[in-house]
C-alpha cells in the first residue's frame, strides 16, 4: 500500500485567534473514479486533492442550505463568501472553512473495473482511464465557531450522498467516516430498513434549510425522495444490486435478446429513415423518456452495416447545456453493525428539459419530446403507467 502524508492544503493563511478545528478520517467504501484537474481522470501528483472536495462540498451546502437566500444572486453570493472565491476586478476572497488533505493512502492504484458493477463501469471502458481501491484520507479543516451548523451539515451531506472522484451519483468513490478528532463516528444507524429510513429521514431535517430555491438549481429538502435497500455484509454487493436494478429497469426488453420496450430506438430509425430488415416498425411514440436518468446517451445499433442507423447521441441543445446530470444518486452505506444498505435518492429542481430543450446530434434544429402519456406509459411494463420515469423507478426498487 503506498501512503502519502502532507499532501500541500490549498491556502496556507493566518487562523483568527478562535476556530474549531478538526480532523476527519475518511475510507472509501468503493473506488474512485477520476478526481484529476482533467475530468474522469486521475491526478497525477495527489489522487486526493483538497480542490476537488470543495468543489464537492459547495454543491452540497447548495443543495442544503442554499434555500435559505431564495435568488441565485445571493445563493451565489453567500457560497462564495463561506467557500471562497478568485479575486476579480468586482471582489473576491479566501474560504473561511480551511481544508488540508494531511494523509491519504491508496491499495491499488490501478484496480480492474471488474472490481465494480459491470453496468457502472460501461461507458467508461473505451478509455484507458483506471480506477483506484482502498483510498482512505485525513482531512484537516478549520472554520469560525459561527458557521459550525452550516459547514457541519454540510459534511454530513456529503458523507451521506456524495463522494469525491467522477460519477459519484452511480457510487462511485463513496464515503465513510472513520472518526472526527481520532474518536469514532457513531451516528449511524443499524442496517434494518425501517430504522435506516427513520435515520435518513431525520438527517434531512436536521441538515436541510426550510427555504426557496431557483428553478434548475438540484437541492435537497424534508420530503426529498429516497429509498433505502436490503442490508448485506457486503457493500459491493449493495452497490451490485442497486446498479444491476438500473440496468433491469433502463433497459427493459422483450425477453433476454428481445426488442426494448423503451421507444428511444424505434424513434430513432424513424427519424433517420434507416432500419435493418429484421426489425420490422413497432408502434412506438416519437419519444425519448430516458433522458430523465440524464444526459447526453449514446445509442448504439449493432446491426448498423445492415442498415441500422449510426450512433446517435441525446444531448441539450444550447451550449452549456448538452450535458444534464443526472438527479438519481445510487450508492451503498455502511451501517452501526458493518452492515452496509443501499440508497437511492432523487434530488429536487433537477429535472428534464433542460434549458432549450434535448436534440438528436444529427438534427440541432429539432427538439425531440420526452414525456409520454398514460396510455405509452402503460405498453412499458416497468413503468406501470407511471409517466413521471425516475417515480417509476423509485417504485421499482
Amino acid at each position: 500500500m503506498r501512503k502519502r502524508s502532507g499532501s500541500p492544503p490549498e491556502v496556507n493563511l493566518i487562523q483568527p485567534a478562535t476556530v474549531i478545528k478538526q480532523e476527519r478520517t475518511y475510507q472509501l467504501i468503493t473506488p474512485l473514479y477520476g478526481g484529476g484537474v482533467t475530468p474522469a481522470e486521475p491526478d497525477p501528483i495527489t489522487i486526493v486533492r483538497p480542490t476537488e472536495i470543495r468543489g464537492h462540498l459547495r454543491f452540497w451546502w447548495r443543495a442544503c442550505r442554499g434555500g435559505q437566500y431564495g435568488s441565485l444572486e445571493a445563493i451565489k453570493q453567500a457560497e462564495d463568501a463561506l467557500w471562497g472565491t478568485a479575486g476579480t476586478k468586482q471582489g473576491g476572497g479566501p474560504s473561511q472553512v480551511q481544508i488540508e488533505v494531511t494523509d491519504y493512502s491508496v491499495g491499488n492504484r490501478n484496480a480492474p473495473f471488474t472490481i465494480a458493477p459491470s453496468y457502472a463501469v460501461f461507458p467508461l471502458r473505451q478509455t484507458r482511464n483506471t480506477l483506484f481501491d482502498d483510498v482512505s484520507f485525513t482531512l484537516t479543516i478549520s472554520f469560525p465557531p459561527a458557521l459550525q451548523n452550516e459547514v457541519e451539515a454540510t459534511f454530513r451531506m456529503w458523507e451521506i450522498f456524495g463522494g469525491i472522484g467522477a460519477r459519484t451519483r452511480r457510487g462511485f468513490g463513496a464515503l465513510r467516516l472513520i472518526s472526527v478528532d481520532k474518536v469514532p463516528g457513531s451516528d449511524l444507524p443499524d442496517s434494518t430498513k425501517e430504522e435506516a429510513k427513520t435515520w435518513m429521514q431525520h438527517q434531512l431535517e436536521q441538515c436541510v434549510v426550510r427555504g426557496r430555491y431557483p428553478p434548475g438549481l438540484p437541492h435537497l429538502t424534508h420530503s426529498t425522495m429516497f429509498r433505502i435497500t436490503d442490508s448485506s455484509e457486503d457493500v459491493m454487493d449493495v452497490w451490485d444490486n442497486l446498479i444491476k436494478k438500473l440496468a433491469s429497469f433502463r433497459q427493459a426488453r422483450k425477453g433476454p435478446r428481445g426488442r426494448s420496450y423503451w421507444p428511444e430506438p424505434e424513434a430513432i430509425r424513424t427519424i433517420t429513415g434507416r432500419r435493418y430488415s429484421r426489425h420490422p416498425a413497432l408502434n412506438h411514440p416519437c419519444k425519448f423518456p430516458r433522458a430523465a436518468f440524464g444526459l447526453p446517451i449514446i445509442f448504439h445499433f449493432k446491426y448498423s452495416d445492415l442498415g441500422e442507423p449510426e450512433d446517435t447521441t441525446l444531448q441539450g441543445r444550447q451550449e452549456g447545456s448538452q450535458r444534464f446530470a443526472s438527479p438519481l444518486i445510487l450508492r451503498p452505506l455502511v451501517c452501526k453493525d458493518n452492515r452496509a444498505v443501499g440508497i437511492a435518492l432523487l434530488l429536487e429542481g433537477s429535472r428534464i428539459p433542460p434549458p432549450g430543450g434535448i436534440i438528436l446530434d444529427f438534427d440541432p434544429t429539432t427538439t425531440v419530446d420526452t414525456q409520454l402519456t398514460p396510455t405509452e406509459a402503460r405498453a412499458i411494463p416497468v413503468l406501470h403507467g407511471q409517466t413521471d420515469v425516475l417515480q417509476a423507478f423509485m417504485n421499482y426498487l
